[in-house]
């Protein structure tokens, strides 16, 4: 039987997936398979993933580029392991990081849907911070952490019956919606083990991208994003300004500057009364607002400016 699928969604990463799939191929454990989610790639990705020759390996090619979360979806809809391990085609799994997981599976208690292990970083550095190794969160204290976390990320090994009750929005959205529709409806067990190594060699990672084509980046998913800071303010607002304040105003500034580079005016005026009605010291949706009502470029000029990119 399969009890792990890792999956791996890459786009144009031809000279970096060789270095994810095999960190996942190099060690003599059985029973686990990997699966490439070719997300429209172009560069000759899938030429380059057939030399392997292992039934181990199994690629899922989609027709265009659709987005981390869709290629995500489509790497669980073909999976058959009990436990379902993400990874990114830059980084890679540390040595020794599937016989942890095995144990780690093998033992987790039947309420647990999802194990969190740490990540290290090209400078030494691990996450997520801060991190309490043993500590099993449900929806409040997940949301109390989000709250205080600095750096959030943490490599998911979920169990694949969990994707039947809560799935990755479309697209390219934030990925925000998912962890916390999963917080709600299943537990987190926080692990000390770091299992995989986050590298920043990408050209084509977020802190990387051009400024140009990141405020064209945002433009063109603007109306994604609004959908999904919208079902989060409807599913989780009330219990976000409650356990994780600093959050909610994040999301609810977010909004505003999403439909607003979405070209949607009314909806972002809402938003924007709604925000100074919450938060009347936010000083700078009144910016985001005057600029949007010129000019939606401007606003993901602003946006783009503020990543650091």
């Amino acid at each position: 039987m399969t009890w792990l699928s890792i999956v791996i969604p890459t786009y144009n990463r031809v000279n970096l997936i060789c270095r994810a799939v095999e960190s996942c191929l190099h060690n003599s454990l059985s029973g686990y398979e990997v699966i490439v989610v070719d997300d429209g790639s172009t560069d000759g990705t899938n030429e380059i993933l057939r030399r392997y020759s292992t039934d181990r390996l199994h690629t899922v090619r989609l027709g265009m580029n659709k987005g981390v979360c869709s290629a995500r979806t489509a790497g669980v809809e073909a999976a058959g392991g009990e436990w379902i391990l993400f990874l990114d085609s830059d980084d890679e799994l540390m040595p020794g990081a599937l016989g942890t997981l095995e144990i780690k599976c093998r033992q987790a208690p039947p309420d647990i849907g999802r194990m969190a292990f740490m990540y290290v970083h090209d400078d030494g550095s691990t996450s997520p911070k801060p991190w309490n190794p043993g500590e099993v969160m449900d929806y409040q204290k997940y949301l109390e952490w989000s709250e205080r976390v600095n750096n959030s990320d943490f490599s998911n090994c979920i169990r694949r019956f969990t994707f039947n009750v809560v799935r990755f929005p479309c697209g390219g959205a934030n990925e925000s919606i998912y962890h916390l529709d999963f917080a709600r409806a299943f537990k987190t067990l926080c692990c000390g083990d770091v299992i995989a190594r986050v590298h920043n060699d990408a050209p084509d990672r977020l802190t990387h991208t051009r400024k140009g084509h990141l405020r064209h980046r945002l433009l063109n998913e603007a109306n994604t994003r609004v959908t999904a800071l919208l079902d989060i303010n409807d599913r989780h607002g009330e219990e976000l300004r409650r356990f994780a304040p600093s959050r909610a105003w994040m999301f609810s500034r977010a909004l505003i500057s999403s439909a607003l580079m979405a070209g949607q005016k009314r909806l972002a005026f809402r938003a924007f009364l709604n925000h100074v009605r919450r938060y009347p010291w936010s000083y700078s949706v009144w910016g985001f607002l005057g600029m949007g009502l010129i000019s939606k470029r401007a606003v993901a000029w602003v946006v783009a400016l503020r990543r650091g990119t």
